[in-house]
């Protein structure tokens, strides 16, 4: 008999393993407060700019030939001296402008969040892999896509997201998709319990 299926605790660890770092997924975060005030994202967007034009983008190894490849995988004496040149850019950049208002949008963002007992023991991967197909328009994707997209649900909009997410949890799910159903049932547990909570304003299927 396998490892895994000796030891139950084992596997459901493994398999919450798995599908955290097999991909990217989304998970359901609720908010009590605007989690991007326009004034944070614009000096965030600002800074970003002024840093990619002062700094440039970091050397690439890409488009190179074979011999190059195979001889020098992390480069010659020309990449490590842009590289160098690169790092010394950013360092006078950081200097000459202390603070990151990218970092202090990220920390408002997350004491915006409302906390809850079950933040932990969802999977962001299989969220995506059980009901994607049924809730993938109505993510938030603030990371991969070029143009960010944000859907806030309300109470009544979460109820109905978590009534499609349940349908989705079937025998059948649970077979493609082994020691899946703890962490569906901690994102169920976790839709209702922001729901109860009196300070809710919105709720975002964020990609992660």
């Amino acid at each position: 008999m396998h490892v895994l299926a000796q030891h139950p605790a084992l596997a459901s660890a493994f398999y919450a393993g798995v599908m955290k770092v097999s991909g990217p997924g989304w998970d359901l975060h609720g908010y009590s407060r605007d989690h991007a005030p326009a004034e944070m994202v614009a000096a965030a967007q600002a800074r970003a700019a002024a840093e990619q034009k002062a700094v440039g983008k970091y050397p690439s190894l890409r488009n190179r030939g074979w011999l190059a490849r195979t001889f020098q995988p992390r480069g010659g004496r020309k990449h490590r001296r842009r590289v160098a040149e690169h790092g010394q850019r950013y360092d006078q950049f950081r200097k000459e402008n202390p603070g990151d208002p990218e970092w202090d949008l990220m920390d408002y963002r997350d004491d915006s969040r409302i906390e809850t007992p079950h933040d932990r023991q969802t999977s962001y991967k299989l969220n995506d892999r059980l009901a994607g197909e049924h809730l993938r328009d109505q993510t938030s994707d603030d990371v991969y896509s070029k143009e960010t997209t944000d859907h806030r649900l309300s109470k009544e909009e979460l109820q109905k997201v978590l009534g499609t997410y349940q349908g989705t949890m079937t025998d059948d799910a649970w077979e493609h998709i082994p020691e899946g159903k703890p962490y569906a049932d901690a994102f169920v547990a976790k839709a209702k319990a922001l729901m109860a909570d009196p300070n809710f304003q919105y709720a975002r299927l964020e990609w992660e």
